[in-house]
């Protein structure tokens, strides 16, 4: 067997152990940084403001003047150094901060009994990882660089109704998903093997989104949300669609309990529950994708005071592997909001520690038009 012959096979070796590299996974699952951040993304199903269009187009029917929203995030990425065997390494992976950036901007208009309508622009998947290091097999040393970012937009423009007793509300939508990908790899080998390949491109997808949004009529205290996004395949990616083709379906549901009565009846609670399916979608073996069950659980205390509500967060995001070479990105979350009764704005802030590592930021800014 001549050396170029065993550096290909080696190489193989390596494409096939790093598959197992455990990248935090938020491909498909990264929280936009609204409300719901803080009690662990348990309410985006079934809270009313301009997110919804993005999660719940259904929760917009309760938005009763226009309104505008934009919600600022870091975008999280990390590091991975590998080493040991080459047909076994050893990966050390680090989660980092990363840069703060806009990630939603959506705005919200009634249209009286015709309903609400709502445009949103709202980033809901992020990677960015850089993978560097050595391995070797014997004689053979092979060093690798390898630098992943995706970046998935979705542009939603939705119309939600809801009943006159406003216990059921339905809402659907067009979705125009934008994914900016940069695959940088640089494999070289001591036999003089390499393998090289940049690529950075920008696709397109239409899809479609519904939902609902429903409250018993003898328990007006629990709220009930549910809502489907189809999967959407990539154009303009003739160069990458061997990496990524393709985002999957989702599939949300959500619980949202208010309990009354706390502090001499001034103050309530909110417990919330969400889950997310993330359907099968098969990219190429960088990005593949098996079905993710992203869940969270959490709580919002409301603090009323004679003139604002403080509303302080806690709560817990569950967000397992969606595929080989990803691992899980579990984080606690906490936040305050700041509610004035007589100013048009809302702030939220908050905040999530992966186990993982590096500290994630929200901050969310809602204004209300007319009176």
């Amino acid at each position: 067997m001549n050396a170029r012959r065993l550096s290909t096979i080696i190489a193989l070796g390596l494409f096939g152990a790093l598959s197992q590299a455990q990248v935090p996974d938020l491909l498909n699952a990264l929280d936009s940084g609204g409300r719901a951040m803080g009690a662990g993304g348990s309410l985006y199903g079934t809270t009313s403001d301009t997110l919804s269009s993005a999660f719940n187009p259904a929760g917009t029917a309760f938005v009763d003047t226009p309104a505008v929203g934009v919600a600022l995030r870091n975008l999280p990425r990390s590091n991975t150094t590998i080493s040991g065997n080459t047909l076994n390494p050893d990966f050390n992976v680090s989660g980092k901060r990363g840069n703060l950036s806009p990630t939603h901007l959506g705005y919200v208009k009634p249209l009286g009994k015709r309903g609400v309508l709502s445009l949103s622009l709202t980033t809901e998947g992020y990677l960015n990882d850089v993978l560097n290091g050595s391995t070797s097999n014997g004689a053979v040393t092979i060093t690798r660089n390898l630098r992943r970012e995706v970046r998935t937009d979705f542009l939603t423009l939705s119309l939600a109704r809801t009943r006159e007793d406003q216990l059921f509300s339905w809402g659907f939508g067009l979705q125009v998903a934008q994914t900016g990908l940069r695959y940088n790899l640089n494999q070289v080998d001591n036999l003089g093997g390499s393998i090289v390949r940049n690529e950075n491109s920008t696709s397109y997808g239409v899809g479609a989104i519904i939902g609902a949004q429903f409250t018993p009529k003898g328990n007006q205290n629990v709220s009930f949300g549910l809502s489907y996004r189809t999967e959407i395949n990539l154009v303009n990616n003739s160069r990458t669609s061997d990496l990524l083709d393709r985002i999957p379906a989702r599939l949300l549901g959500s619980m949202a309990y208010r309990i009354d009565g706390f502090r001499g009846g001034k103050d309530f609670l909110i417990v919330g529950t969400q889950i997310q399916t993330f359907f099968n979608a098969k990219n190429g073996p960088d990005f593949n994708r098996k079905t993710q069950v992203v869940g969270g659980l959490g709580l919002e205390y409301n603090l009323v005071r004679d003139t604002m509500r403080i509303p302080v967060r806690l709560g817990y995001n569950i967000v397992p592997s969606g595929g080989n070479g990803f691992g899980p990105r579990n984080a606690f979350t906490f936040g305050i909001g700041y509610r004035p009764n007589n100013a048009k704005y809302t702030i939220d802030l908050n905040f999530a520690y992966p186990e993982t590592g590096g500290p994630d930021f929200g901050l969310f800014f809602n204004y209300r038009f007319g009176k």
